[in-house]
């Protein structure tokens, strides 16, 4: 029997969220598989790619950034939680945007 590399990643994923419960370190290293497994498979997968003109991908980005803010701005540590929720936005979104940009196009 033939897996695809879609049910390798699941199985994959699936390790990390056992593993989340018992060791940090184990949860870690199959996070790490499962990042590796999902850039090879976009990679080989250049039809199914997210076209920039999909908007309603961009809207649930949007929607999670503005979950985050309202979670920072209630938190116990607003200060802190503006800082991560800045950490995500202006520097992970924009390095990943970047490098989707380039990667799909």
């Amino acid at each position: 029997m033939k897996y695809s590399l879609d049910k390798y990643l699941l199985a994959i994923l699936s390790l990390f969220g056992v593993a989340s419960f018992l060791s940090i370190a184990a949860a870690n290293v199959f996070l790490g598989l499962s990042v590796l497994l999902f850039v090879v498979a976009l990679l080989k997968k250049k039809e199914d790619r997210i076209s920039l003109d999909d908007v309603n991908y961009f809207k649930a980005v949007g929607v999670f950034a503005c979950a985050l803010l309202v979670s920072a701005l209630f938190s116990g540590y607003v200060g802190y939680g503006l800082k991560t929720w800045a950490d995500f936005f202006f520097v992970a979104f924009y390095i990943f945007l970047y490098n989707f940009i380039f990667v799909y196009y």
